[in-house]
C-alpha cells in the first residue's frame, strides 16, 4: 500500500444498542473507534452488480491499512459528512 494513495479522511464507527431508561426502547447510536487515512474508489460495474445482488447499498471501496477490530458491521463516514 503506497501512502500517497490515503488521502480521503475517514471515521470507522460501531453501532451500540442501549436501552431507554424512560420507554425501554432499543437505541442504536454509532461510536466512532477510529480516524484513519483511506483510498476511496469507485466500484466497477462487476462489483456494483454484485453488492445489488446482496442487497446492499455500496457505491465505493475504501482501503485502509488493516486494523484487526474491523468488522463488516461497521460503518465509515468521510470528512466531509458522507457516509461510505
Amino acid at each position: 500500500m503506497q501512502a500517497g494513495k490515503l488521502r480521503h479522511r475517514v471515521e470507522i464507527q460501531r453501532a451500540i444498542n442501549s436501552q431507554d431508561a424512560q420507554s425501554g426502547a432499543n437505541i442504536e447510536t454509532w461510536q466512532t473507534i477510529a480516524r484513519v487515512w483511506a483510498s476511496l474508489e469507485p466500484l466497477s460495474a462487476r462489483d456494483f452488480i454484485a453488492a445489488q445482488a446482496a442487497r446492499n447499498q455500496i457505491t465505493a471501496r475504501a482501503v485502509i491499512r488493516y486494523r484487526k477490530q474491523i468488522t463488516a458491521g461497521m460503518r465509515l463516514i468521510h470528512a466531509s459528512g458522507h457516509y461510505l
